[in-house]
């Protein structure tokens, strides 16, 4: 990224933190391959400052950037007992999950009442 983009991150007095970002040219024509890499850099960025994406979801109608039906994969990962879930966004790309075995038993009963109330509403129609 640094080629694209320099970044520096300031802590603001309130405690919350700016990025300065410096293109080195005003116009740039970049591949898709560079333009991942800008994102991606972009993300690492938004994770380090303050304030956090906050933890209440959005609700899905309103979010403009969802993946409708992406291919996702799953892994297990024995050293560290974590299940890994990748689900890739046309947009970012796979975007990458490690989670922990309580995480997994909320996750799945979860999916599992949602396919419950598809399945009861289907039945009612």
């Amino acid at each position: 990224m640094s080629d694209i983009l320099k970044a520096a991150i300031y802590e603001m007095p309130d405690g919350s933190h700016q990025v300065e970002l410096t293109h080195p040219e005003p116009t740039r024509r970049v591949t898709a391959e560079q333009l991942s890499e800008y994102i991606d850099g972009l993300g690492v960025l938004r994770q380090k400052l303050a304030p956090a994406h906050p933890m209440q979801s959005v609700p899905i109608e309103s979010m403009d950037n969802v993946a409708d039906e992406p291919p996702w994969r799953t892994f297990y990962n024995e050293i560290h007992d974590r299940a890994g879930l990748v689900i890739r966004h046309p947009g970012y790309g796979w975007v990458g999950y490690s989670l922990g075995m309580e995480q997994l038993d909320e996750l799945i009963p979860a999916l599992e009442k949602i396919r419950t109330y598809r399945n009861q509403q289907r039945k009612g129609s």
